[in-house]
């Protein structure tokens, strides 16, 4: 009995302390004021700062790549197909395969000849000996014209080019477009960065039209490069159907124009008025 009594007692006495010390803690972190951030406001002079040694990176080409980091890759092997065949025609595979695997060796004129033969166009579906009267279409993320592919571009590759060879083999019509974003504001500062860079100019010091010449001829060139990339890739694109988000008829018919709407948006980077399409979306029209 005592001890039953005496057990009680301790336990009373360990809660009592417990919520002694809660209340103190609570207290003492009550009267603490919860710390107020306080917005940082630069100067015009700071500005102007940041923007010179912004230019001044880019004129010193300062860019964090392999080589700058010391480090080095060791050329492989590079096993060439020797075989002459014409552009377009199917493969000679009667040549003796190399000692170790080369990637060059075994995909070269394979996606030519597939190109040719339309294998990659939802028609090819009428000589398929085991087709169905089903249908699977799927546009490819467009990527942004302000650069060429990176891992995460081949990663979405594969896995729809898969989607799209596994419906083939089903017997589906199939159809995947390739195509490529404008990207705005995005490619205007990049092509903005050229422009200092190589010839010491800016945007403003431009017309209209010169600029607009600037922004076309880096999206030939990189977009060149995009769907070179996507056909060493191996995807089974339709580019019969390539289009380009600034083409006339997709723009008319993906985005009709928009009603009249006296709201302007401005990058405060790039100094530029977004389109009122943006303002009518946000708000809901």
């Amino acid at each position: 009995m005592w001890r039953s009594t005496c057990g009680l007692s301790v336990r009373a006495a360990e809660r009592a302390v417990h919520r002694k010390w809660s209340r103190r803690l609570y207290s003492h972190n009550a009267a603490k004021p919860p710390p107020q951030s306080t917005p940082v406001l630069r100067t015009q002079a700071e500005k102007e700062r940041r923007r010179r040694d912004k230019e001044k990176a880019i004129l010193s080409g300062q860019h964090n790549n392999v080589e700058d980091q010391g480090m080095k890759w060791s050329e492989k092997e590079r096993i060439a197909y020797s075989a002459s065949t014409a552009l377009g025609e199917k493969k000679d595979t009667t040549l003796p395969f190399p000692s170790s695997y080369s990637p060059e060796y075994v995909e070269t004129s394979w996606y030519e000849w597939w190109e040719k033969e339309g294998f990659f166009t939802p028609e090819i579906h009428d000589r398929l000996p085991h087709a169905v009267n089903r249908s699977f279409s799927m546009c490819i993320p467009p990527p942004n014209v302000t650069g060429t592919l990176h891992l995460g571009h081949a990663l979405t590759v594969a896995i729809e080019d898969a989607l799209a060879r596994w419906r083939r083999m089903q017997g589906y019509k199939v159809l995947w477009v390739p195509g490529c974003d404008h990207a705005g504001i995005a490619t205007q500062t990049v092509v903005e960065r050229r422009l200092f860079r190589e010839r010491g100019k800016r945007r403003q010091d431009l017309s209209r039209e010169e600029f607009l010449k600037e922004v076309w001829t880096w999206k030939k060139e990189k977009g060149e490069e995009i769907y070179h990339q996507l056909r060493e890739l191996g995807a089974s694109l339709d580019w019969s159907r390539a289009c380009f988000t600034m083409d006339p008829a997709p723009q008319q018919q993906d985005h009709p124009p928009p009603p009249s709407y006296n709201h302007q948006n401005q990058d405060p980077t790039t100094i530029s008025l977004l389109r009122d399409r943006l303002a009518v979306i946000e708000d809901g029209l």
